[in-house]
């Protein structure tokens, strides 16, 4: 593999576990979404997560996925508050 400061790219075909974990600050408003997404528009992993006024918000993610040589990963976050 190899990586970007905004991807990592799969240099070798076969299955990876790919792990994340995303952290939002705390405020009572707002959604908070984490997603993994393929080669820039595919989304494999998705999740959201509850607001917190006082405590800051983690979203962990993992899954197993087959990947071929150049695909790339990129993980997202967006918190609307």
């Amino acid at each position: 593999m190899s990586t970007t400061a905004d991807r990592i790219t799969i240099t070798q075909a076969g299955q990876y576990l790919i792990c994340a974990q995303v952290q939002y600050a705390s405020n009572a408003l707002g959604i908070r979404e984490a997603f993994m997404r393929i080669n820039g528009s595919t989304i494999f992993m998705d999740t959201y997560a509850t607001t917190s006024p006082t405590d800051i918000t983690s979203v962990v993610m993992s899954t197993i996925k087959t990947f071929a040589v150049n695909d790339y990963i990129e993980i997202r976050a967006f918190q609307s508050s």
